[in-house]
């Protein structure tokens, strides 16, 4: 596998292309609709989300789940798509595994550019249902011979599923459990060779001057992104790199939309080996 390029890209106006319809709850934007780009081939992804499944359920034993945020689509998965989809080359034929995969948006896109196998990991057992139906569904865009499958993943509790992998993704996982989710990271980049791991992360936290401008660093003025990045950095050694940043105007960053990253992390050797 060739690596994804160390460029760094603005990724403009892609943000009214893949999301509408926001409200704002708290320091939190909830989107009625995000929709994944299409893919080369001009296919769409068939995607279910948790709520919807939830009304052809019987069993309500882990109803949560399904209802939680993990059962949703959010800006960061298009924008991790979107990605991949420029870099369709690096994803064909790879292996991949999706951390925190939620319906499974991002490693099903990655199936349906190429990827030779696939597994969808996520720490609510409740999700895999969602997952599971969302294979079954997009499995008409997949090549002949392509494996995806589900599995429940604790981080740094349970060990990562058995690679060899090329790619490992997360869109919208450096919220919570950030030491854990370093913890994973770390083992699964303890490979010979290791994976290249993307992360799609939205800047929710970040503060804007009045006229929705602002000055700092990708890395700056996000506390969650810093600690991750303490732990990552400080507690393992490991490195983070902005690829892209997709950058809303000022005026919809006023009206709640923030900024999305796809951030890679590595180890210092592997960082310059991909390059």
């Amino acid at each position: 596998m060739g690596g994804f390029p160390p460029f760094r890209a603005v990724l403009a106006d892609v943000w009214q292309m893949f999301a509408c319809a926001s409200t704002s709850v708290a320091s939190v934007v909830y989107f009625s609709q995000v929709n994944i780009p299409p893919l080369p081939s001009g296919d769409w992804l068939r995607l279910r989300d948790g709520p919807s499944l939830l009304e052809e359920l019987h069993d309500t034993t882990r109803t949560g789940d399904l209802a939680s945020v993990g059962g949703t689509v959010w800006p960061a998965a298009a924008t991790l798509c979107t990605w991949m989809r420029a870099h369709a080359e690096d994803v064909k034929g790879a292996s991949v595994l999706e951390l925190g995969s939620g319906t499974g948006a991002c490693g099903l896109y990655a199936a349906a550019l190429g990827a030779s196998r696939v597994v969808l990991t996520d720490g609510r057992e409740g999700l895999r249902p969602l997952q599971d139906d969302n294979i079954r569904r997009n499995a008409p865009l997949m090549r002949a011979g392509t494996r995806v499958t589900s599995e429940t993943l604790a981080w740094g509790i349970t060990p990562p599923p058995a690679g060899p992998w090329d790619l490992v993704l997360g869109s919208d996982l450096i919220y919570d459990s950030q030491v854990e989710l370093v913890m994973t990271l770390a083992a699964l980049l303890e490979a010979t060779p290791p994976p290249t791991v993307l992360l799609a992360h939205e800047h929710r936290q970040r503060r804007y001057a009045s006229d929705g401008s602002f000055d700092g660093r990708w890395d700056e003025d996000d506390d969650d992104l810093s600690g991750f990045i303490a732990a990552a950095h400080d507690e393992r050694g490991l490195q983070l790199e902005q690829l892209a940043w997709e950058l809303p105007k000022p005026a919809a960053r006023m009206g709640g939309e923030r900024e999305i990253s796809i951030i890679r992390i590595g180890r210092p050797r592997s960082m310059c080996d991909s390059m």
